[in-house]
C-alpha cells in the first residue's frame, strides 16, 4: 500500500520538521543515510511532499529548491527520498536526485508505470513555459538513488496512457504491461502554428529507459493550446472554472459514468446509472497540468476522496481517484479514466484550417515580399533581408497570413484582397477568444507583374 496526500499543506502539517536544504546538501553528500534533526524546516524551499507507506514503514518524498536558489526564477528542483524512524521521530534521507523541473507548481505521484508491482516516482513541474516529467525507478529498500528512466520537457502536455492490465497482474501473480508516455506540443515543422506533434514514448527494458517510438502530426490546435495555457497559468480559480460542469466516460464494462463539478456550490456528484454519490468540495491544489481536489462525502464525512485531474484538451480531462487517501499500487478505482465534456458544456470548436501557398511578388511600405509555392518567403527592405516560412488559411471566417521568420517571432495578419488582387494586411494576435486586432493600423501590398 502507499499513501498519497492531497497536497503539500496537509503533509507539512503532519510530517516531522526537516532542516533547511542548504544545510541538508552537505549531509546528503556522504555515503551513509542522513539522519535529519527536527528543528530547522524551511517551508519556503519546499515545493511539495508525498507521503506513502510500505511494509509498515512511512516514507517521504520531498521536492524542493535549494535555499541559495530561492531568489532565482528558474533553478533546479530536487527530490529527497526519506524514511521516517518511529523510534527517534526523525527522517532518514536515503538519497537525493535532480529533476527536469526548474520552477513550481511541482506534483509528485507514485505509480506502477512499468507493471512490475514496484511503484515509480513521477515528478511533474515547469521549466520556463515547458511542462516537465521525470520518472525514477528502483528497489524500495535501495539506499542509492533510483534510476532516472524518463526525463521530458515540452511546450504542451505530457500524460501517462494507462492500458488495462490482465487479471493476473491485479492478483499479483504476473507482471503487467508498461504504460506509455504521450507528449503533445507545438510542431516546429508544421505548416502553421495551429499544427502540433504527438510523440509516444515506450519503456525499453534492455536500455532501462523510455525511448521515442512514434510521432504523429496533428493539425489545428493553436487556439486550444492557447486556452489551455491560460487555464494552467490562471491559478486555482481558473482550474476550477475549467472543470465546472458535466463530464462522462464509458468504463471497461461499457457503463457510462458521469461526474458533475460545481465549484460555486462546492459539490461534486458521481453517478454511474444506479448510484449517485455527493461529495463536498473541501479544497483544490494547482498542479503542473491540472488540479487536485480533496473531497469528503456529504453524509459520511470520514469517507474522503482525493481527485487528481489532468487537462488533456479543452473538452477532455484524465482523472484518478484515491479513496480515503489510500491507493493500492497499480490498482485504480472504477472512476479512473479519460472523461469527455458533456455536449451541452462543450465550448465552441476550434476553427478548421485550410492552409495554402502562392507564387507571387508584392511591393509595399515594408519592402518587396516574394511568396513561393514551397511555403517559403523572402522580404527585402532597404539593405536588410528576411526569409522564412508562410501560409494563408481561414480562421473564424477570416483570411489569415502567418509569417514565420527564421530568426524572429512569428507575425500574424488578417488579409483583405482588392479587385486589383492587392493585399491589405492588419496585424493581429491569437488569444483565447480567437483573433485580436493589434495596434499599428494596416498596410497595403501591391501585386507586381
Amino acid at each position: 500500500m502507499f499513501l498519497a496526500t492531497a497536497g503539500a499543506a496537509w503533509v507539512l502539517s503532519q510530517m516531522p520538521r526537516v532542516p533547511s536544504k542548504s544545510d541538508q546538501q552537505t549531509v546528503l553528500s556522504t555515503d551513509s543515510p542522513a539522519v535529519l534533526s527536527a528543528g530547522d524546516f524551511n517551508t519556503e524551499a519546499t515545493l511539495n511532499t508525498f507521503k506513502w507507506a510500505q511494509n509498515d514503514t512511512e516514507k517521504y518524498i520531498v521536492a524542493y529548491r535549494r535555499t541559495t536558489d530561492l531568489q532565482t526564477y528558474e533553478a533546479p528542483v530536487y527530490i529527497d527520498y526519506c524514511d521516517f524512524d518511529e523510534e527517534t521521530k526523525q527522517l532518514i534521507c536515503l538519497w537525493t536526485a535532480v529533476t527536469e523541473a526548474t520552477r513550481p507548481p511541482v506534483q509528485i505521484e507514485m505509480l506502477d508505470i512499468l507493471g512490475t508491482h514496484q511503484p515509480s516516482i513521477l515528478v511533474r513541474g515547469m521549466k520556463g513555459s515547458q511542462q516537465t516529467l521525470t520518472v525514477f525507478y528502483g528497489a524500495a529498500e535501495q539506499l542509492t538513488p533510483w534510476k532516472k528512466i524518463a526525463n521530458l520537457a515540452i511546450e504542451g502536455t505530457i500524460s501517462i496512457e494507462k492500458t488495462e492490465r490482465r487479471p493476473a497482474y491485479h492478483n499479483g501473480t504476473a507482471p503487467g504491461q508498461s504504460f506509455s508516455i504521450v507528449a503533445r506540443g507545438y510542431d516546429p515543422e508544421g505548416t502553421t502554428t495551429l499544427d502540433s506533434m504527438e510523440t509516444r514514448y515506450q519503456y525499453n527494458p534492455e536500455l532501462e529507459q523510455y525511448e521515442q517510438r512514434a510521432s504523429v502530426k496533428i493539425a489545428g490546435t493553436a487556439i486550444e493550446q492557447q486556452k489551455l495555457q491560460e487555464v494552467r497559468n490562471g491559478g486555482r480559480k481558473a482550474g476550477e472554472r475549467f472543470i465546472d460542469g458535466l463530464w462522462s466516460m464509458v468504463n471497461q464494462q461499457g457503463v457510462k459514468q458521469y461526474i458533475f463539478f460545481d465549484s460555486k456550490e462546492q459539490e461534486i456528484i458521481f453517478y454511474d446509472g444506479d448510484i449517485e454519490q455527493l461529495f463536498n468540495w473541501v479544497n483544490g491544489t494547482v498542479q503542473a497540468n491540472g488540479i487536485n481536489i480533496a473531497t469528503s462525502n456529504n453524509r459520511i464525512t470520514t469517507l474522503k476522496r482525493n481527485i487528481f485531474i489532468e487537462f488533456e484538451s479543452l473538452n477532455r480531462i484524465r482523472m484518478r481517484v484515491a479513496e480515503d487517501v489510500q491507493l493500492k499500487m497499480g490498482i485504480g478505482t472504477s472512476w479512473d479514466g479519460s472523461y469527455q465534456r458533456s455536449e451541452r458544456e462543450t465550448e465552441q470548436s476550434v476553427p478548421t484550417v485550410n492552409a495554402s501557398t502562392i507564387q507571387a511578388q508584392y511591393q509595399g511600405t515594408i519592402g518587396k515580399l516574394t511568396f513561393s509555392l514551397d511555403g517559403s518567403y523572402f522580404l527585402v527592405s532597404g539593405t536588410t533581408t528576411q526569409k522564412g516560412k508562410y501560409s494563408f488559411y481561414r480562421l473564424n471566417n477570416q483570411q489569415v497570413l502567418e509569417l514565420r521568420p527564421d530568426s524572429k517571432p512569428r507575425e500574424l495578419y488578417t488579409v483583405e484582397s482588392t479587385e486589383e488582387k492587392n493585399l491589405i494586411l492588419y496585424p493581429i494576435k491569437l488569444g483565447s477568444q480567437g483573433i485580436q486586432t493589434q495596434r499599428g493600423g494596416s498596410f497595403t501590398l501591391v501585386l507586381q507583374p
